[in-house]
């Protein structure tokens, strides 16, 4: 096992503690959909799977798609990288996990291909909040717009966590 990263929604509504609710105190919006969870990992041997599930969203009609469900959008895993996303229905602008993984495979870096990505959506749907993890055979990361995105991983260093990278 080379690398593997977790990460809870970008969009989660964040309860009384933790960075979700300093940015409610400072003004910051905060969605009130569930929040999404992923996880993206590689082998030592370059090999790379992706999994995303979705944490709902309040009000939502029966039978309507979310991002994690739809490949492309909250998920996607080849030969070269794995993506999981977070965001809600903005990502079908530009499907993001699908968009980072062709970036990727033109040549930038996984964490490169993540940043532009997300900067694209930003362009796009001003208010989104979104985050993505990655990971390929040289390196793994986890990048969002928004107030918050808890992501843990376990890499050659050992088990580690964090609140968040912020683009």
């Amino acid at each position: 096992e080379r690398v593997g990263a977790g990460a809870g929604g970008a969009a989660r509504k964040r309860e009384s503690r933790g960075a979700g609710a300093a940015a409610a105190r400072r003004g910051r919006r905060i969605s009130a959909e569930g929040g999404g969870e992923g996880a993206v990992g590689g082998d030592k041997n370059g090999h790379c799977a992706a999994a995303t599930w979705t944490g709902g969203t309040i009000g939502r009609r029966p039978g309507v798609v979310d991002d994690a469900s739809i490949p492309g959008v909250g998920t996607w895993a080849d030969e070269t990288v794995a993506v999981s996303t977070s965001g809600g229905e903005a990502l079908f602008r530009i499907a993001l996990a699908h968009n980072i993984a062709l970036r990727v495979s033109k040549g930038e870096s996984q964490r490169n291909a993540t940043k532009h990505a997300l900067q694209e959506l930003k362009e796009l749907v001003p208010d989104a909040i979104a985050g993505a993890i990655a990971v390929d055979k040289n390196s793994w990361s986890a990048l969002q717009i928004g107030p918050a995105m808890p992501c843990a991983w376990i890499d050659d260093l050992g088990p580690n966590e964090s609140i968040g990278f912020p683009l």
